[in-house]
């Protein structure tokens, strides 16, 4: 009998690791590797909000520049939401107990609204893992029940 997949969840800045080729810290591997095992031990899920920003961000390119044209931010824009759909990652819409949550989780955590979603997310998704570099939201670590907040590690087998 197969095991049943795990469920993580991407913050946007582990996308965009990948998108842009971060190089830093590895960032792009450290995301590509966790990415591998999407389908067969893990469930990969983002949440929209999450893809809003990286469809943001992405469409700026790699150095973040306002600079680009309109046509080079449309073909980018265009790339970065090809990319998303060919992952098939689960996506968690922005709904009201999401919201109610993440109102929830905003002071006591020092979250902003978009951070404490995707915190949110995951915490009603019952995920396992919420992978990012955010550093305010790597704070919360493993102090809630049930969820472990780090970033993507090449090596790191948690399950």
């Amino acid at each position: 009998m197969p095991s049943k997949q795990r469920r993580i969840v991407l913050d946007a800045c582990c996308l965009l690791a990948v998108l842009l080729g971060e190089e830093r810290d590895n960032r792009c591997q450290r995301v590509e590797a966790v990415l591998s095992r999407h389908g067969n031990e893990l469930e990969v899920m983002v949440p929209a909000i999450a893809q809003l920003e990286v469809l943001g961000k992405a469409q700026k390119g790699k150095d973040g520049s306002t600079g680009h044209t309109a046509e080079q931010r449309e073909v980018a824009f265009k790339a970065a939401k090809k990319w998303i759909e060919d992952q098939s990652f689960l996506t968690a819409n922005l709904d009201i107990p999401v919201m109610d949550r993440a109102l929830r989780l905003m002071v006591p955590y020092g979250l902003k609204g978009a951070d404490a979603s995707i915190v949110a997310v995951a915490l009603l998704h019952e995920a396992e893992v919420l992978y990012s570099f955010d550093k305010e939201v790597l704070n919360i670590g493993d102090s809630i029940d049930g969820l472990k907040v780090m970033e993507p590690s090449e090596s790191e087998r948690l399950f």
